[in-house]
C-alpha cells in the first residue's frame, strides 16, 4: 500500500493503513514541513518506507531517527509528452499552479510582479484573483506542455521553505 502523509490528508491515510495488513510505504512532503514522531511511531512495524522530493539531510536524519528508510525520489515527467517545441518565449515567466496551496506564493508572486512587471507573468490556476487572474485549470498533458513553452523560465514554488536553504529542503525549485 501507499499512501500520502501530510497535508490534511493523515485521517484518511490512517484508516487505509487500519484496514491493510500489508507493508506501507508513505509519500511525505518535507520533515520540516510535516513530520509527527508520534504517528510515525505508531505505524512503524506498518511502514517499511517514506519517500518524498525534499533531498535535504533533515527529512532523512529525521526519518532514520525513527528506523524508517527515507529516499529522495525527485519530480519525473514524460519526455514523448513534455519536451520543447520550438516555440519563441511571449512571458518571461509561467506559473501553473494553486495560489493557494503553498504558503508564500502571494508573496513571492508580489515580489516577481515588482521585478519584472505583472505584463510578464503568466499566471494558471486558481486564487490569482487579487492580480486580476481568473481561476482556471489545464490538465497534464500537451497544452500544458505548450503553456509551459510560452514561458523563458516555468517556476514551481512549493512553499516558504524552498527559500529557508539546502539543510531545510532541497528539490529542483531551489537549486535553480
Amino acid at each position: 500500500l501507499i499512501v500520502p502523509l501530510g497535508g490534511g490528508q493523515d485521517r484518511t491515510t490512517t484508516r487505509a493503513m487500519a484496514a491493510f495488513s500489508g507493508p506501507v510505504v508513505v509519500y511525505t512532503p518535507s520533515a520540516r514541513s510535516w513530520f509527527r514522531a508520534d504517528y510515525l511511531r505508531r505505524w512503524r512495524e506498518k511502514i517499511v518506507l517514506a519517500y518524498g522530493t525534499d533531498a535535504s539531510d533533515f527529512s532523512s536524519r529525521s526519518y532514520a531517527q525513527l528506523g524508517i528508510p527515507y529516499l529522495h525520489l525527485p519530480f519525473a515527467s514524460d519526455p514523448g509528452v513534455m519536451k520543447p517545441l520550438g516555440s519563441e518565449p511571449v512571458f518571461d515567466v509561467v506559473f501553473v499552479g494553486n495560489a493557494n496551496s503553498g504558503t508564500g506564493r502571494y508573496r513571492f508572486m508580489d515580489a516577481l510582479f515588482a521585478r519584472v512587471g505583472p505584463e510578464r507573468v503568466l499566471l494558471i490556476g486558481s486564487g490569482w484573483e487579487r492580480y486580476g487572474v481568473p481561476a482556471q485549470s489545464i490538465a497534464w498533458g500537451p497544452l500544458l506542455n505548450a503553456v509551459y513553452g510560452l514561458g523563458r523560465v516555468c517556476i514551481d514554488l512549493h512553499n516558504d521553505e524552498q527559500s529557508l536553504g539546502e539543510e531545510v529542503q532541497v528539490d529542483a525549485n531551489n537549486r535553480l
